[in-house]
């Protein structure tokens, strides 16, 4: 399992990745600060057992922005997975 942080763009639809060593309210700076951000937490990545194809790739979502108030929507893992299946990660 990978983990890492993450915020949401406010158009709701673009995440940004990033390592938990970096703070949400730094990241966010780089994206037009706190004001475009709709929501912000943590992301696990695993895989299913006995899958061969890109439907084995498990993302959760979990936990809150502690820099930008902000917590973590359910829908976020989903364009997370369709983030990582765009760019090949897995």
């Amino acid at each position: 399992m990978d983990y890492g942080k993450y915020i949401m763009l406010k158009d709701g639809y673009t995440p940004i990745l990033f390592p938990c060593h970096l703070t949400h309210s730094d990241v966010a700076k780089g994206f037009g600060g706190p004001d475009s951000i709709f929501s912000a937490g943590f992301f696990e990545v695993g895989a299913k057992p006995d899958k061969d194809d890109l439907d084995n790739i498990s993302v959760s979502v979990f936990g809150k922005s502690v820099s930008l108030k902000l917590i973590s929507t359910p829908n976020d893992s989903f364009f997370i997975k369709k983030l990582l299946r765009k760019q090949n990660v897995f």
